[in-house]
């Protein structure tokens, strides 16, 4: 009931609402969503909340950010102009972490402060940093990064432990990932743009472990089978993708799911469902799905 009390603050005069009902509720236990510029003055005055989220154009530089409170969680949806995270480096009680902007990342070295975060975002970059330079805690367990640089060298990964969450937006093929063991043993793993039409058929040789998989904005190989050789997968989403030749995917394929391993749930992007044409696979271990709703879904 807080939390939902929380989240109807957008509609309502944001200083009254703050003052009347915000301070009333524990807010360091719950998510302060900021939707428009007219709530910031407000926030800055709640100096119980740990967890904020800036969900319009953010224009006021991260030096804006010294107004509000200890931030255990902080998710900034789109940062205007600033490119720089030096701002942040006070902010190392931080546990979860998300900037998404665009153009050059700069001021990445802060990071290597943030020994308790667990969850990093930080997508739309172009460019990030070089990935071997890149100082990403040791404490994470979840992490989304991008735009990659083309053909990205995985290596950068091998100095964290496996997360329970890894999504990358990059572009061509990802170079070690027959021997990158933080992505063959996470448990959810989004991949975005790659070219996996080589790739794909090598994920049961590389003892990919994910339970969860979502590929997003790529062509994919007629022959999606080798889907069906990972033990652990039970669900896979795919997001805007085509088949070899542009059209439909041809999930046929995915038919033949051996009995003894778990059913493997498939989804699609509405749009991709709209177009229609996709061949399903009919077997009784292969769900289909074509909202894209799919619970649990990458």
């Amino acid at each position: 009931m807080q939390q939902e009390l929380a989240n109807m603050w957008k509609y309502f005069d944001p200083d009254e609402y703050a003052r009347r009902v915000l301070v009333r509720l524990r807010l360091e236990d719950i998510h302060l969503s900021l939707s428009h510029p007219s709530q910031w003055s407000a926030a800055t005055r709640l100096r119980s909340a740990r967890k904020v989220g800036i969900n319009y154009p953010f224009a006021s530089g991260l030096a804006a950010l010294e107004e509000l409170p200890p931030l255990i969680h902080l998710t900034i949806n789109r940062l205007m102009d600033e490119h720089d995270l030096g701002p942040l480096a006070d902010r190392t009680e931080l546990e979860y972490l998300s900037v998404n902007g665009r153009g050059p990342l700069r001021g990445a070295e802060v990071l290597e402060g943030f020994t308790r975060l667990g969850h990093l975002q930080l997508n739309y970059w172009s460019p990030l940093p070089p990935l071997d330079q890149l100082p990403l805690p040791r404490s994470l367990t979840r992490l989304a990064l991008g735009d990659l640089p083309a053909d990205p060298d995985l290596g950068f990964l091998d100095r964290l432990r496996p997360r329970d969450y890894l999504s990358l937006d990059g572009s061509g093929e990802m170079r070690g990932l027959m021997v990158s063991a933080p992505l063959l043993g996470v448990g959810r793993l989004r991949l975005a743009g790659f070219d996996l039409t080589e790739q794909l058929r090598s994920f049961p040789a590389a003892g990919l472990q994910s339970k969860h998989l979502g590929f997003y904005l790529r062509g994919l190989p007629a022959d999606l089978s080798p889907l069906n050789a990972l033990p652990s997968l039970s669900t896979v989403f795919f997001g805007m993708c085509e088949g070899p030749v542009p059209g439909p995917l041809d999930l046929s394929s995915l038919a033949g799911r051996p009995p003894a391993g778990p059913r493997l749930t498939y989804s699609q992007d509405a749009a991709a469902a709209r177009r229609g044409g996709n061949q399903c696979p009919a077997d009784p271990a292969t769900k289909v799905r074509r909202d894209g709703q799919l619970t649990g879904t990458p």
